[in-house]
C-alpha cells in the first residue's frame, strides 16, 4: 500500500515583523509571514522584494551584517494584510521604509552607496575573472528550531519561502482613483495617523480598558448634555436651522413629497413611509461614500441625485422649477464634493 504524505495544516495565525538596520536601528521594512522569522529573513536575503531591498541587504552583508527581524504583532491569517497596511502607514512617516511604493525614493542613495562601497574593493584582476558579477550569490539555509520536527518538515521549512506580492487591478468594486482633497488633507496629519494607530492597538491589546473608557465617556457625555449650556446651545442651533438651513432644504424636500404623494395612491405603503425610505437610502449612500469612495457607490450617488432632481422637476410648479431644481442640484454637488 503506498504511503500517504501528511500535508501540514495551514497556521491560523501569522506574524507582523519589521526589518531594522543594525547600524542605526531604523525600521526599513514592514512585512507579514506565516512561517518562522528566521525563514522569512532568509527569504528576504535570498530573494529581495525589490531593487532597493536588494541593494540594502548587499550593503549590510558587505559590512558583515544582516537585517534585524523583530516580531511586532501576532494576528489571524485573515487579518494579516490589513494589519500589515496599518503598520506600514505608521512607519511611513519616518521616510525610511523600503516597502512599495516608498522604496523608489531610496534607489538613488542606495545605488550610490553600493557603488562607492564596492568600487574601491574590486580590482581589475577580480573584475576580469568575474566581469558580470561583483558580489557572489549568498544562500542561507535556516534549520528548524524544533528538535522534534520530522525530516520532511525541516526540508519544507528550508526551501519554502513565503513571498506576498501586491497586485492592483481596476474593477467597479475597487477603490476609486479620484483624488479626494479633504480625505488626503486629514490623512496627512501625522499626529492623527499615529493616534488612530495607537488607539487601534490599545483596543486590541486591552479590550476591557476600551469598554471602560467608552462607559466613562458615555456617562460624561450624558452629564454634559444635561447641563444648561448644552440646552442653550441646542436651542440656538435649532433656531438657526429653522431660519437658515431648513428653508433651503425644504425647496428640495417639498417637491419630492408632492411627487411621492401624487404617484403613491395605489401603493400599499404610505407616502410618509416612502419618503422616509427615499431620504434614508440617500443618507446611507452618502455615508458609505464618506467612509470609502468606490466606483459602485459613486454611481449609486449619481443615480440618486439624478432621480431626486427629476422628482423635484415634476413635483414643483412650472414657475418654481428652475429655482427648485437648481437648489437641489447645488446641494447634491456640494455633498458630492465630500464623497
Amino acid at each position: 500500500m503506498p504511503s500517504q504524505r501528511k500535508i501540514p495544516d495551514r497556521p491560523t495565525h501569522g506574524s507582523i515583523y519589521t526589518l531594522k538596520d543594525p547600524r542605526d536601528g531604523r525600521v526599513r521594512y514592514v512585512g507579514q509571514t506565516e512561517k518562522s522569522l528566521q525563514t522569512r529573513l532568509a527569504g528576504h536575503i535570498n530573494q529581495p522584494t525589490n531593487n532597493a531591498m536588494r541593494l540594502w541587504t548587499l550593503i549590510l552583508m558587505a559590512h558583515g551584517l544582516t537585517p534585524i527581524i523583530t516580531e511586532v504583532a501576532t494576528v489571524r491569517v485573515d487579518d494579516l494584510l490589513k494589519v500589515e497596511k496599518e503598520h506600514i502607514e505608521y512607519h511611513a512617516d519616518s521616510g525610511d521604509l523600503l516597502n512599495f511604493p516608498y522604496y523608489q525614493a531610496h534607489l538613488p542613495d542606495l545605488g550610490a552607496e553600493f557603488k562607492d562601497l564596492f568600487a574601491a574593493r574590486v580590482t581589475k584582476e577580480e573584475a576580469a575573472d568575474a566581469p558580470g558579477q561583483i558580489v557572489p550569490p549568498i544562500i542561507i539555509t535556516v534549520p528548524s528550531t524544533s528538535e522534534q520536527a520530522s525530516g520532511e518538515q525541516v526540508a519544507s521549512e528550508q526551501v519554502t519561502l513565503h513571498e506576498h506580492r501586491h497586485r492592483y487591478s481596476f474593477s467597479l468594486g475597487g477603490p476609486s482613483a479620484r483624488r479626494r482633497p479633504l480625505h488626503e488633507f486629514l490623512h496627512s496629519w501625522r499626529w492623527s495617523r499615529r493616534l488612530r494607530f495607537e488607539i487601534k492597538w490599545a483596543v486590541r491589546s486591552h479590550p476591557w480598558y476600551a469598554v471602560l473608557a467608552l462607559a466613562i465617556g458615555a456617562v460624561a457625555l450624558g452629564k454634559a448634555l444635561q447641563s444648561d449650556a448644552a440646552a442653550d446651545a441646542f436651542r440656538r442651533g435649532s433656531r438657526l436651522f429653522e431660519t437658515a438651513a431648513w428653508p433651503v432644504l425644504a425647496t428640495a424636500v417639498h417637491p419630492v413629497r408632492v411627487f411621492i404623494m401624487e404617484h403613491s395612491r395605489g401603493v400599499p405603503a404610505t407616502a410618509g413611509a416612502l419618503q422616509a425610505l427615499w431620504w434614508g437610502a440617500g443618507a446611507v449612500i452618502l455615508f458609505t461614500n464618506l467612509l470609502r469612495g468606490v466606483w459602485s457607490r459613486r454611481f449609486a450617488w449619481v443615480a440618486f441625485g439624478s432621480a431626486t432632481i427629476t422628482m423635484v422637476w415634476h413635483g414643483s410648479a412650472s414657475s418654481d422649477r428652475p429655482i427648485s431644481c437648481g437648489v437641489t442640484g447645488l446641494l447634491w454637488v456640494l455633498a458630492l464634493a465630500f464623497v
